[in-house]
């Protein structure tokens, strides 16, 4: 029934914010995830080692790491894989340096285009008051520029001291991007 409940949140027509008390009803991590296309909350529903499986009803599933990074998503028509070449700064974000190279590999469909390198590169560029759920954060904002064929990107994340990011903007794939709240 609470996963039911959970899923009632999605795609609710003029859903603008869950408030605190609705997200603690629910005994399921959450997040909200806001696209061009999907616009609701999303529940925990798998892990395994370090992927993160996260619901958004029948329609699409999204995948993170610990940390709160997307490696990809299934549903709305669309398949998208992200993997990180080496070393992950995204592992302890708070340790990385300015100018960090993070290399990726993104698969998009359709289209089919696989393994299109994109270079990241990392910037930590300071604190910054972030309001979730009513509750004032005071977290670190990196932005990453991302650069590649026909790619011209910036995902911007805003993480506590441990690294965990609490917010993000992430680039998928062109035209496609999502903003992530922890709930």
């Amino acid at each position: 029934r609470s996963t039911s409940d959970a899923f009632r949140l999605l795609f609710r027509q003029g859903l603008t914010e869950p408030t605190a008390e609705q997200v603690a009803a629910l005994p399921y991590p959450q997040l909200q995830l806001k696209a061009k296309d999907v616009n609701g909350v999303l529940v925990l529903g798998h892990v395994d080692g370090r992927q993160q499986t996260w619901y958004a009803g029948k329609d699409a599933v999204f995948y993170l790491e610990p940390s709160g990074l997307v490696t990809g998503t299934n549903g709305i028509g669309r398949t998208v894989r992200i993997a990180i070449d080496g070393v992950s700064p995204f592992d302890d974000l708070s340790q990385a340096a300015d100018g960090t190279r993070v290399q990726r590999r993104y698969d998009w469909t359709p289209g089919y285009r696989m393994g299109v390198p994109i270079t990241g590169t990392l910037n930590r560029t300071g604190p910054e008051e972030v309001e979730i759920l009513g509750r004032q954060r005071t977290l670190t904002r990196y932005e990453e520029t991302l650069a590649g064929p026909g790619i011209d990107e910036t995902n911007i994340y805003w993480a506590d001291e441990s690294g965990f990011i609490w917010k993000s903007t992430q680039f998928l794939a062109p035209g496609n991007t999502v903003e992530i709240v922890q709930l």
